[in-house]
């Protein structure tokens, strides 16, 4: 029997506290095609979830004026089922977007209206079923504006207009700007809290910042790195949420598992930093079974990154997480 099965859930620690402990959910196919233990773990350890793909602009119209909500439906579902929180991500981006958005003329308002019509029509399907929105993804890339479609065409209209289109279609939404490589002093956070200041001195709706947190055993952020970034984001009155944790370990440095205990202290310092700060009132990991995970994909000689194995058996991070959750004083 796994270890944590006569043990408090993740989920239940969590919402004892008045946290969403959330997980990114893989969707190959409409039909669910994961292993029932996926579901089954899913369901008993987090009250959140948030689609990897299925709700970006690649899968949502995959032709222009065509929307298409297939792939996201059995995520939908499950959530309804079991009675968890959905977090949408992510409304823009300069990465999943079809082809025909690649290909479109960069003038001003061509753009305008395709974007306008992109949030609107994703927004208002999910109204009242998403309580957060990434509304748009990693705008700042090597010391300055990523050079996108979007940035090209709207410049400094860019934020300001897609934050007041999530809006006008999600109401009742909380609306973040998400990015990675900012939960640490310089530059970039420097500049994505100098946008966020704009923002809110024009009155955009905005409600938080959204913190990725991909790292390694080696680069993650010290403690005091840590409360300086969530400081200064809530000394603007907004929310932080940590939108897609995970911590690779090295798989061609001696056996994966070696490296684990290391891993659970990085998990353990992050989520104990966090639960010191209110205004961090979601967590969320991208996955949480090696099993499903994005990066063996993309960091060669990395993995092992989530807190249960590919067997989804809880690794010591999951036993870290739930322990600093529980520092945090009881809700109410």
């Amino acid at each position: 029997m796994p270890d944590h099965e006569n043990q408090p859930s993740l989920r239940a620690t969590a919402e004892r506290v008045g946290l969403k402990v959330g997980a990114a959910v893989k969707l190959s196919r409409p039909d669910r095609p994961e292993p029932e233990a996926y579901w089954r773990v899913l369901s008993e350890q987090f009250n959140c979830v948030v689609a990897e793909n299925a709700m970006k602009p690649r899968w949502t119209q995959p032709e222009r004026g065509r929307f298409d909500f297939t792939m996201a439906q059995p995520m939908m579902a499950f959530a309804s089922e079991h009675g968890q929180a959905v977090r949408g991500h992510t409304l823009v981006w300069h990465n999943g977007i079809p082809d025909w958005m690649k290909t479109l003329d960069p003038e001003r308002d061509t753009v305008m209206q395709v974007l306008r019509d992109h949030v609107h029509g994703v927004a208002d399907r999910y109204r009242g079923r998403v309580f957060a929105w990434d509304v748009i993804n990693e705008v700042f890339d090597k010391g300055g504006w990523r050079d996108t479609l979007w940035r090209q065409a709207l410049g400094d209209d860019l934020l300001p207009n897609v934050f007041h289109w999530a809006h006008e279609h999600a109401p009742d939404a909380e609306l973040f700007y998400n990015d990675y490589g900012i939960e640490k002093p310089g530059w970039k956070i420097d500049a994505t809290l100098a946008e966020m200041r704009r923002l809110l001195d024009l009155g955009v709706p905005l409600h938080g910042v959204g913190l990725q947190y991909h790292y390694t055993l080696h680069d993650a952020p010290t403690d005091a790195e840590l409360m300086d970034v969530f400081g200064r984001i809530i000394d603007l009155g907004l929310k932080v949420h940590l939108t897609e944790i995970d911590i690779r370990v090295p798989i061609n440095d001696g056996p994966a598992a070696a490296h684990y205990d290391k891993q659970a202290e990085v998990y353990g310092r992050l989520i104990r930093t966090a639960m010191q700060f209110p205004a961090v009132d979601a967590i969320l990991f991208w996955g949480f079974t090696d099993r499903y995970s994005w990066v063996p994909g993309f960091f060669d000689g990395w993995g092992d990154a989530l807190l249960f194995d590919a067997a989804f058996k809880p690794k010591p991070a999951f036993f870290a997480v739930r322990e600093a959750i529980a520092t945090r004083a009881p809700a109410g």
